[in-house]
């Protein structure tokens, strides 16, 4: 832990782009207006969803993709630098027509209907991650 505060920086309020893949232009916005390190949430609905679960043992990400329109209840994640590049990291809850709902890690193929996006730039330290030996995961260090 780096124990250094971050101030808040610039808010953003965007709407994304209808049929684009959730995650590439969450993570394309960052890129483009070089966010560093912040925290996001996504509301909206999408053509198609694709989440993953990670295994723990086998230290790999098992994927779902739900080929359905879905309800975005919740997306929540954080932004943060991978090989010197703003990556997003979040998790997304869908709904269905019934209310089930099926939640996992947001993955590249989550194809957007609409969605508006809330984003909070935090300005400090460089938050870099990198794979952890001990979990497998790409992790802040």
């Amino acid at each position: 832990m780096t124990g250094e505060p971050f101030q808040l920086g610039r808010i953003f309020m965007e709407r994304l782009p209808h049929q684009g893949d959730l995650l590439q232009a969450l993570n394309a916005f960052c890129r483009e207006r070089q966010v560093k390190a912040g925290c996001l949430s996504v509301i909206g609905t999408v053509c198609r969803g694709a989440i993953a679960f990670y295994d723990q043992a086998k230290q790999v990400y098992e994927p779902l993709v739900l080929e359905e329109e879905l309800e975005i209840v919740n997306c929540q994640g954080n932004v943060s630098l991978w090989e010197e590049q703003p990556l997003v990291h979040a998790h997304i809850s869908f709904a269905r027509a019934d209310g089930q709902t099926l939640s996992g890690h947001l993955t590249e193929g989550t194809v957007l209907f609409a969605g508006e996006l809330v984003l909070r730039e935090f300005l400090g330290p460089d938050r870099l991650r990198r794979k952890d030996g001990v979990t497998g995961l790409n992790v802040w260090i």
